[in-house]
């Protein structure tokens, strides 16, 4: 069986993340996939957040 790694991010490393990425803003002009872009991007955030972040 491979061993198996998990990393978590310090939430201070996780907010400069999260900086790096374009805020989910959806407007007349946002197209479709644009749109599921931003939701993916968010659910990938969350997950993290909820479970690879660890608190100092």
């Amino acid at each position: 069986m491979k061993e198996q790694v998990v990393v978590r991010l310090d939430e201070d490393v996780y907010r400069q993340l999260e900086r790096t990425l374009v805020p989910p803003v959806v407007t007349n002009d946002t197209t479709g996939i644009l749109a599921g872009y931003q939701l993916g991007v968010q659910d990938v955030l969350r997950k993290l957040r909820d479970g690879f972040t660890a608190s100092r």
